[in-house]
């Protein structure tokens, strides 16, 4: 919520008859969840130890999935619902453009003008095209390369081994924003390409006597 608290904060003290442009990225949600995680909570985990090789490859990938099922265990967060609250735009009632590939909503608040544009990482290779007539002469810049960064290659093979469960896979598709902005061919088009396997899937039992909890995993 610390990002919406920062872009709240900075809205409320544009001056009146201010014009923001408010530009919003999705991405297939299994794809983010993963790198949601290497870019915080594996980031975290480097800094605090050096290197992410040290246990080992196997005991490093087991503790990964670890992680990443317990993160789904305790479910998954509905970006969009805070970001509506924070822009006042409700860019869930908006549809992609098939031409234009984005959405863009208009809205006018407190003397301020808000206009919000939604990509898809998709479209990446065309972003600059893509909003050209939106914000003619912006020049776009790659970085935060996943490509670049240090674990590189141990994203790429849990990005490639790592099984989300039958209830992990329904978690997501029914609770993450992103699914509303692709169609029904396209979601299961992102499901069918997950890797297959035996999954472990995360129960959470409360202890009743006891305030801390645990995490078992069932097979």
């Amino acid at each position: 919520h610390r990002t919406h608290d920062v872009a709240a904060d900075y809205l409320s003290k544009l001056p009146p008859s201010s014009t923001v442009w408010i530009i919003t990225l999705v991405r297939n949600p299994f794809e983010r969840f993963l790198s949601a995680y290497f870019q915080s909570h594996w980031c975290e985990y480097v800094n605090r130890n050096g290197t992410e090789m040290a246990e080992g490859l196997t005991a490093t990938k087991a503790r990964a999935s670890k992680d990443l099922h317990a993160m789904l265990s305790r479910g998954y967060g509905d970006y969009f619902r805070d970001w509506e609250n924070t822009t006042g735009i409700p860019i869930r009632e908006g549809r992609i453009n098939q031409e234009k590939r984005s959405i863009f909503m208009h809205s006018v608040q407190n003397s301020k003008t808000l206009n919000a544009i939604l990509l898809r990482a998709e479209d990446i290779d065309d972003w600059g095209s893509i909003l050209e007539p939106y914000l003619p002469g912006l020049e776009m810049e790659t970085v935060n390369e996943a490509d670049e960064k240090k674990y590189s290659d141990f994203y790429h093979q849990i990005k490639q081994s790592f099984v989300f469960s039958d209830e992990e896979k329904n978690i997501i598709a029914n609770t993450a924003g992103e699914f509303h902005f692709y169609s029904p061919a396209e979601k299961s088009a992102m499901i069918a390409a997950l890797p297959e396997g035996k999954a472990a899937s995360l129960i959470r039992v409360e202890a009743r006597r006891a305030s801390a909890a645990c995490y078992c995993t069932c097979r």
